[in-house]
């Protein structure tokens, strides 16, 4: 199963597409590529009143589209999967944190926090990553980084004996899919995804490598 876990739609305030839009754009990128589905990870902003909405959206295209969110700290951009009620009673999404805060909030209440773009100047927690708790996931592979930074994270996945994954960090249509997580095993709900990213049998990927042959 091949995932993109971050993309930002028109609830994002720097994005404009919908998450309608985005799953046609999916649906026409299966023609040539293997694409299964993508999580919505919006700046500074989570809803649970949203998750029926992704799950019906899900539904009527075959897509498994899911929500996280992406949190603004002192590590840089941190990606959280698995919100749930607990994690946003210690945490409150719409301002900066502290990063070591925002990992032990997720260790500690079944979410999983990952690093985004590791290696962006300015937005990534770089090396530092290794003094937040728990955390043994980064994102290795971001389609608005230049290949450059994602080999760097790539080089930090293997000095630090992490983990990556991958994700497009779309905020435009045509930037979909560029990067994406290729998971061994088929899965449909957010409670599996949190499962397969503890289990690690996955591995990021480019959207040209995932072609149809």
């Amino acid at each position: 199963m091949i995932l993109d876990l971050h993309v930002h739609t028109d609830l994002s305030e720097d994005a404009k597409p919908t998450v309608v839009e985005y799953a046609r754009w999916a649906r026409e990128l299966q023609d040539q590529y293997s694409v299964h589905g993508f999580v919505v990870t919006e700046h500074r902003y989570y809803s649970f009143s949203r998750n029926p909405v992704l799950a019906e959206l899900s539904r009527e295209t075959g897509l498994l589209i899911l929500q996280g969110v992406e949190l603004e700290t002192d590590y840089g951009h941190i990606l959280v999967y698995g919100v749930n009620p607990q994690f946003l009673d210690r945490v409150d999404v719409t301002v900066r944190l502290r990063g070591k805060d925002v990992a032990a909030a997720a260790l500690e209440t079944g979410a999983v926090a990952i690093p985004a773009h590791p290696c962006r100047p300015m937005l990534g927690c770089g090396p530092a990553v290794k003094d937040l708790p728990g955390v043994r996931i980064i994102e290795a592979l971001n389609g608005a980084n230049d290949r450059s930074e994602n080999h760097q994270a790539e080089s930090l996945v293997k000095s630090l004996d992490l983990l990556g994954v991958g994700g497009s960090d779309a905020h435009f249509i045509t930037d979909f899919g560029l990067c994406m997580t290729h998971f061994d095993r088929n899965f449909s709900s957010e409670r599996d995804l949190v499962a397969e990213l503890l289990l690690g049998d996955y591995r990021p990927v480019y959207l040209e490598g995932t072609r149809h042959t």
